[in-house]
């Protein structure tokens, strides 16, 4: 299976789980419930939902978190993941995830990664959305995933450290590598650290839409409404499509050559078609000069 990912509008967490569970259905949303069950955190819901962004409706996740939530520092974080009763899959991939939004959190504060702490709830978001993209990603069959370039938006964002350019500095960081673009201020952020963390976890190529036989389309939509946007990211899955014959590249390699025998140029040709050569010809030909020559 293949799995395009449509950042058109960025991808954040939410979205890209979303995007997931809505193109896997219900078996796919009983396996992210069962692996973030395994989680110990309390205090928190997670509820999929549905809502039109721009008039494209898609699945939604909301996270109701505790008010209250202590600290926790990336060695917490990897604690729980590494002790947790997740398939080792999720576990891996959730561990890898972490592991890049704490090295990115930890360039952009002059720390080591160990000293980078989650803010409180922030901190439940980002392993909801990350367990939970990784256990729907395993779900699927943890297929190849192709990712479009990816969309930043503009202008600037809030957080705990005040207001910020975006893309944010850690999702600056997290996507060195990675396709992307900028975009009109009025689009705020649209590409998150976890989100940007997910894709270079998951994402295994960046480009267009590969040819594929469609299977299903789901739609993450975000949670605000972003003007003259869609703010949804698109899921789509199917099966690749075989190589169609004449669309393989075909490279002809050309020379003319004089000054030599007959019999020995009879005897090259043949060791280029014992090489591989789909074909070999030769023409006479007129050199400078006018001296006879042979192309092949």
């Amino acid at each position: 299976m293949i799995v395009w990912l449509d950042c058109a509008s960025g991808v954040s967490g939410d979205k890209l789980l979303a995007a997931l569970v809505d193109a896997g259905g219900p078996a796919c949303e009983t396996s992210v419930r069962k692996a973030l069950a395994a989680l110990p955190l309390d205090g928190w819901a997670l509820a999929f939902e549905r809502a039109a962004r721009g008039g494209v409706e898609g699945a939604t996740v909301r996270v109701d978190a505790a008010a209250i939530q202590p600290h926790r520092a990336w060695s917490d974080v990897r604690a729980m993941l590494g002790t947790a009763a997740l398939p080792a899959t999720v576990r891996a991939l959730s561990l890898q995830a972490f592991g890049l939004l704490a090295d990115a959190e930890a360039r952009v504060h002059g720390v080591e990664p160990g000293e980078v702490r989650f803010h409180e709830v922030g901190a439940v978001d980002s392993l909801v959305d990350t367990v939970g993209a990784c256990a729907a990603y395993a779900a699927l069959g943890s297929p190849e995933i192709v990712c479009s370039p990816v969309a930043l938006g503009g202008g600037t964002m809030t957080c705990a450290h005040g207001a910020l350019p975006v893309p944010a500095p850690a999702t600056a960081l997290l996507l060195e590598g990675v396709p992307a673009y900028g975009g009109d201020a009025s689009l705020g952020e649209l590409t998150t650290p976890t989100g940007a963390a997910l894709v270079r976890t998951l994402a295994t190529s960046f480009g267009p839409m590969p040819p594929m036989a469609v299977g299903a389309v789901g739609h993450g939509a975000g949670s605000r409404e972003v003007e003259g946007l869609p703010n949804v990211l698109r899921a789509v899955t199917g099966e690749p499509l075989p190589d169609e014959a004449g669309d393989e590249d075909v490279v002809v390699l050309e020379t003319c050559i004089d000054h030599l025998a007959p019999e020995l140029l009879a005897i090259a040709l043949d060791a280029v078609l014992a090489a591989g050569a789909l074909d070999v010809w030769q023409a006479p030909v007129v050199m400078k000069k006018g001296r006879a020559a042979v192309q092949a």
